[in-house]
């Protein structure tokens, strides 16, 4: 079975391909479709990242160089190019602690019911 080299969401579009030239070609297809109908893809948000080390050279768009990244964040997920996941769960630890600072002074209170903190928890 063959990957998915075109994933959209909402209002995400994520483009794959294995050569520079097929990459430009689908990006200008997009643009196309988009603009034929309205729609005005932002440029300042258009990136493109190589996986494992890989390197395209620059990527371009309408004769503009696309900006290289490591990673980006794709349905709430971060990916990283060398397939690596230390970015995602250093933040999901600071989700974590971030909301524990949030109900810890609820949870510690003496003055709060244990029926209460158990519906918080």
């Amino acid at each position: 079975m063959e990957a998915l080299w075109q994933m959209m969401f909402a209002d995400d579009v994520v483009l794959c391909a294995r050569e520079k030239g097929v990459l430009e070609d689908n990006l200008e297809q997009w643009r196309d479709a988009l603009e034929e109908r309205g729609i005005k893809k932002s440029r300042s948000k258009t990136e493109y990242m190589c996986l494992n080390g890989l390197s395209l050279g620059s990527v371009n768009l309408q004769d503009s160089q696309l900006p290289v990244t490591d990673n980006f964040k794709y349905l709430g997920s971060t990916i990283q190019s060398g397939g690596g996941t230390k970015v995602e769960v250093t933040r999901r630890i600071q989700c974590g602690w971030n909301n524990w600072k949030k109900m810890s002074g609820v949870l510690c209170d003496r003055k709060v019911p244990p029926r209460v903190k158990g519906k918080l928890h």
